[in-house]
């Protein structure tokens, strides 16, 4: 592949790994060979072919860095590369809640890991390119600025440096191999190429599961932080439909704190377990008839139980801790508050139909729970705002409402809205406020995420609304009245079920979406519709069974 561009372009290729330099000095995005290989050159041929008869345990010998932020071993350009990410980027990407990871674990690495490092320059110019872009759909352009020249050329380094990682394979080595990564997927994700996002995910993955099937998962900071890493990362994943990990190592029998929440983050982690359980069990309802080790239906009743108990449990504490986390006189925990409260919301109907997964009319029951999370969402918008005309903005944010974050903030919440609920009015304001901002957050792209769900809802809906009066043209930060909400929901016979994303490619605006529906005779046809990101255009849908 690489080597095919280059005959189109009649340029000679260099061969360099991951990326050729031509390639980079002239600013456009090379398929290269990836940190797990390509071009025919799987990751295992790779560590095969590269892996000493006898493997050493011994640690590799790389060059130590001193303090990050010290220059004594960084170019003036990487310097400045260098004091963005630290004053920026570990500010701005972990979101609204704190990180170890971000805050402790990665900076400490990039003081001594050159692999690190060099993710860290290349995340920052990624990370400076987004603040600094024009609003639009977030796609990877055929040309890239300096900032996105300077990105591809660390990740190259970066790669290169972490090579000995793969083959020493101590824990120390699978250590920094698995924070490289992390970075490695949100950089990825926020150029906008997500198929080598969810690679780097898989392996990710594979990687933790040999690390904890090896013993080497410890309750160190550094660990723990690593393994809430790729947990979010999960729940980011799942939440967009895809089929989730659950391994052993993701699968914890927790208990809520006594009292009240110490932190922000501790509330939050507890509701992401929760979220992540439940997406679970829908899952496993889903695969069921799947050879493997399923649970039994009972065993998945159970566990409903369990996790509706554990939620109702959490929002009692987060109410209590409503004084002790200064819900009523800080601003950021105001919004950490409003915040949890949507997913809260969002929670609350996805376990009370986490077991119907081929009835979606289920959801009709929930409309209340939609409406609620529709205005919050709207208050939440309208309280960003506020704030955003008292305080300062710097540079590159003047328009911003979330910016783009590694972390989630209201797209899931907006996205399931807009493709669970059936009432129109919900669903399309979901859709638009989705729509209002473009932004990244980890592994969700407003924009585009707003684009399927127009999609979903236009297929969805069809003919049905035909002759009907309908004003979709209402102003986007006032909340649906009751008479907003009086055309009927759709019939079941016009729902689809389990929609599944597939994101655009290197140099394409085109995006596909994949879903199931039953028909009359009463079996499920799997439809595949193709759009383009940028415009109203959608291809011929196509159908099997």
């Amino acid at each position: 592949m690489l080597i095919r561009k280059h005959r189109i372009r009649k340029v000679k290729c260099d061969e360099g790994w991951p990326a050729c330099s031509k390639c980079i000095s002239t600013g456009r995005v090379c398929d290269g060979y990836g940190i797990w290989g390509g071009g025919g050159n799987t990751y295992q041929d790779r560590v095969d072919r590269d892996r000493p008869a006898v493997a050493t345990q011994s640690r590799p010998t790389l060059r130590c860095m001193p303090v990050a932020l010290s220059s004594r071993y960084t170019e003036p350009q990487e310097q400045g590369y260098l004091e963005w990410f630290f004053r920026r980027s570990v500010v701005k990407l972990p979101g609204i809640f704190s990180s170890p990871l971000w805050e402790s674990v990665i900076p400490q690495a990039s003081s001594t890991e050159p692999a690190v490092l060099h993710a860290i320059l290349a995340l920052s110019a990624a990370h400076k390119n987004e603040v600094f872009r024009q609003p639009g759909p977030v796609l990877m352009q055929n040309k890239l600025g300096k900032h996105g020249q300077f990105a591809l050329h660390q990740y190259s380094i970066a790669i290169r440096t972490l090579k000995p990682h793969f083959l020493a394979q101590t824990r120390e080595s699978s250590r920094i191999t698995l924070i490289t990564c992390l970075i490695f997927i949100y950089l990825e994700f926020l150029l906008g190429n997500s198929d080598a996002g969810f690679l780097h995910i898989n392996k990710g993955f594979k990687i933790l599961e040999h690390f904890q099937f090896n013993v080497w998962l410890s309750n160190d900071l550094t660990d723990q932080s690593i393994k809430e890493g790729f947990s979010r990362i999960n729940l980011q994943s799942q939440l967009l439909g895809r089929m989730g990990h659950m391994g052993t190592f993701l699968v914890s029998k927790f208990e809520l704190p006594t009292g009240k929440f110490e932190t922000w983050t501790q509330s939050r982690k507890h509701l992401d377990l929760i979220l992540s359980d439940t997406l679970n069990i829908t899952q496993c309802q889903i695969y069921s008839n799947e050879p493997g080790q399923i649970p039994s239906l009972n065993e998945l009743y159970q566990r409903q139980t369990y996790i509706r108990g554990q939620l109702v449990a959490w929002r009692s504490l987060l109410s209590e801790s409503k004084t002790h986390l200064q819900v009523h006189t800080d601003i950021v925990a105001s919004f950490a508050y409003r915040l949890l409260s949507i997913y809260h919301t969002m929670a609350k109907i996805m376990i009370e139909t986490c077991l119907a997964t081929t009835n979606e009319s289920v959801l009709d029951k929930h409309i209340e729970d939609f409406t609620s999370l529709v205005v919050q969402s709207v208050d939440l918008l309208n309280a960003l705002r506020s704030a955003s005309k008292r305080s300062a903005t710097l540079p590159g944010e003047e328009n911003s409402i979330f910016g783009s974050v590694a972390d989630i903030a209201w797209i899931p919440p907006l996205y399931y809205t807009a493709i669970k609920c059936r009432n129109h009015r919900l669903r399309v304001h979901a859709a638009k406020l989705l729509r209002l901002n473009s932004h990244k957050e980890g592994l969700w792209d407003s924009y585009l995420v707003g684009r399927i769900a127009q999609e979903v809802i236009r297929f969805e809906e069809g003919d049905f609304y035909a002759g009907t009066f309908i004003d979709d043209n209402f102003p986007i930060d006032v909340s649906p009245s009751a008479d907003d909400l009086i055309l009927p929901s759709l019939p079941r016979h016009y729902l689809v079920n389990r929609v599944e994303i597939f994101m655009p490619k290197y140099f394409e605006n085109r995006a596909q979406i994949a879903c199931w529906r039953l028909k009359d005779d009463g079996e499920w046809v799997r439809i595949l519709r193709e759009f383009n990101v940028v415009d109203d255009h959608s291809i011929p849908t196509k159908e099997s069974r």
